[in-house]
């Protein structure tokens, strides 16, 4: 019988009886020596710390509304708009009779389209909105149809 049936593998192998120094030395072979550099132990926290890092990326970014949205917005006809950054808004739009109609409430923003809800009716407004540079492009539905606003940033 070549070996027998309580032999270590190193025995079974090399003829010679497993000793305490060549389990250590087995370890450090397929584990490797973080003292001489092999090792591969820091290679999971840094994945799991760049992964953590990633998500709390993801998370800032997909709660985040558009900063460039916030401020005050007007324009020569006397339409101005402000967002805040709670997510609240007050608007005092002219009609095409030159009325002025005035709004208040909350907005979300998904892409690029903007939702008002009036505090006061309960009355919803769906829109797409634009910026280019300092002007603010979007559309506002009245009982009269709907007016293209193009709107200027007076204020952070």
């Amino acid at each position: 019988m070549l070996f027998s049936l309580r032999a270590s593998p190193r025995k079974m192998l090399t003829g010679k009886k497993e000793t305490n120094r060549m389990r250590r030395n087995t370890h450090q072979i397929y584990a490797g020596d973080p003292r001489q550099g092999r090792g591969t132990k820091p290679f999971l926290p840094l994945c799991a710390a760049v992964f953590c890092a990633g998500m709390v990326m993801l998370l800032i970014t997909a709660c985040a509304e558009p900063a460039p949205l916030y401020g005050t917005w007007a324009d020569n006809r006397g339409d101005r708009i402000s967002f805040f950054g709670d997510g609240s808004f007050n608007a005092a739009i002219k009609n095409k009779d030159h009325e002025d109609l005035y709004f208040d409430g909350t907005y979300t923003v998904l892409q690029n389209a903007l939702t008002l809800l009036n505090s006061s009716d309960s009355r919803r407004i769906v829109t797409e909105w634009d910026i280019r540079g300092n002007l603010l492009y979007l559309n506002w539905p009245v009982e009269e149809g709907t007016l293209s606003l193009t709107l200027f940033k007076i204020a952070n």
